[in-house]
C-alpha cells in the first residue's frame, strides 16, 4: 500500500520552514549594511535602496537578486552577505527563480566567503536548509527540480550526496518518483561524460544509489499512475536504470 502522500509533503515544508528560522537565528547578529563597498561597475547607493525597501524576512527577490548576484565579487564584504543570506536561502528553499538565488550561485558565495572558517552554529544553520529543501523538491515537482545544482551546494557545505538523494526514497510519494525517475535519465546522459572524466567515489555512490533495488521499487510502485497521467517519465527512467547497470559493469 502507498502512504497517504498529503501529510509527508505538509511535514517536510514545516522542515523547511523549522530550517530557515533557525538560521536567521544563527545570524541575526549581523546587521544590515550602512553602506556597501563596491566596484566602480555597481551603484552601490541604488543596490543599498534595494536592500533597505523592505524588512529582511519580506524583501522581495527583485530586490535582493542584483546584490545576491555581485556580492563579494563586485559588492559588500562577506558579513554584509551573512546578513542577507538567510532570506536569500529562504528564496531558494521556494525555489523562487531569481539569480542570486539559484544553488550554483549561492554555491560560489559561500566559497568565496571561505565557508569552512565559519562557525559551527552558522556551518549547520546552512547546511540544514539545504538539505531541507533537496528533500522538499518532490513536493514541487515538476515545477523544479535542478538535482544536480542542489546536490553540488549540499556537497560544498559538507553534507553527503547520497544520503541526501535517500531523503527522496525514504519518503515514497508519486512526486518522489519523477524526481528520481527524472535524476535517473540525467544520470544516463551525463555518464559517457562521467565515464570520460572519471568517477570519484561520490558519484560511484550515487550510481549505485540510482541502480539500486530500492531506487527501482519505488519507480515501479508508481508507474501504474505515471501511465495514468498520461506520463513517460517513470518508464524511460526504468530502462535508463537498466543501461546505467549494464555500463558500470563494463
Amino acid at each position: 500500500m502507498k502512504p497517504v502522500t498529503e501529510a509527508a509533503s505538509h511535514q517536510l515544508k514545516l522542515d523547511a520552514e523549522a530550517a530557515i528560522e533557525r538560521c536567521y537565528s544563527a545570524f541575526s547578529h549581523y546587521p544590515p549594511p550602512k553602506e556597501l563597498e563596491a566596484s566602480p561597475l555597481r551603484d552601490a547607493k541604488a543596490l543599498l535602496a534595494d536592500l533597505h525597501s523592505a524588512p529582511l524576512r519580506s524583501l522581495p527577490a527583485d530586490r535582493l537578486d542584483t546584490y545576491a548576484s555581485f556580492a563579494l565579487t563586485t559588492v559588500g564584504s562577506p558579513a554584509d552577505y551573512k546578513h542577507y543570506l538567510p532570506r536569500i536561502l529562504e528564496l531558494a528553499a521556494r525555489y523562487d527563480f531569481a539569480h542570486g538565488c539559484q544553488p550554483f550561485v549561492i554555491m560560489s558565495k559561500l566559497n568565496l566567503a571561505e565557508w569552512p572558517k565559519w562557525p559551527e552554529p552558522e556551518r549547520k544553520a546552512v547546511s540544514d536548509v539545504i538539505a531541507a529543501a533537496f528533500a522538499a523538491i518532490p513536493t514541487v515537482w515538476p515545477d523544479l527540480v535542478q538535482g544536480f545544482d542542489w546536490l553540488d551546494l549540499g556537497e560544498s557545505v559538507g553534507l553527503q550526496k547520497v544520503e541526501m538523494l535517500r531523503s527522496w526514497t525514504s519518503r515514497p510519494s508519486y512526486g518522489a518518483a519523477q524526481c528520481v525517475a527524472e535524476f535517473a535519465n540525467e544520470c544516463l546522459g551525463k555518464f559517457p561524460r562521467l565515464q570520460r572524466d572519471g568517477q570519484s567515489d561520490a558519484l560511484k555512490d550515487i550510481m549505485r544509489w540510482v541502480t539500486d533495488k530500492e531506487t527501482e521499487k519505488l519507480l515501479f510502485d508508481y508507474l501504474d499512475e505515471d501511465d495514468k497521467s498520461g506520463s513517460s517519465i517513470i518508464e524511460i527512467a526504468l530502462y535508463a536504470i537498466e543501461s546505467l547497470r549494464r555500463s558500470t559493469k563494463n
